[in-house]
């Protein structure tokens, strides 16, 4: 599954309600880190589904502040 990780993931509200980055204004919402589950150690694991991203229309899937955390640590 693509997924919307890193720095990004770590400035979008999660389901764990914990505080992220603040650093939300200076991202480039345009350029975001997609990764693919599948392959992962993690496989599926903190990855939630059918979020609003900024600048973009739609939804996404996005790693939750843990996941984003161990995808910048593997």
């Amino acid at each position: 599954m693509k997924y919307i990780s890193g720095i990004h993931a770590l400035n979008l509200p999660c389901g764990l309600l914990t505080c992220g980055d603040w650093h939300q204004f200076g991202l480039q919402w345009r350029r975001l880190t997609l990764l693919e589950s599948e392959g992962s150690i993690f496989g599926d694991y903190g990855i939630e589904q059918g979020k609003s991203i900024p600048e973009h229309d739609g939804t996404y899937n996005v790693a939750n502040h843990i996941r984003a955390l161990l995808d910048l640590l593997q």
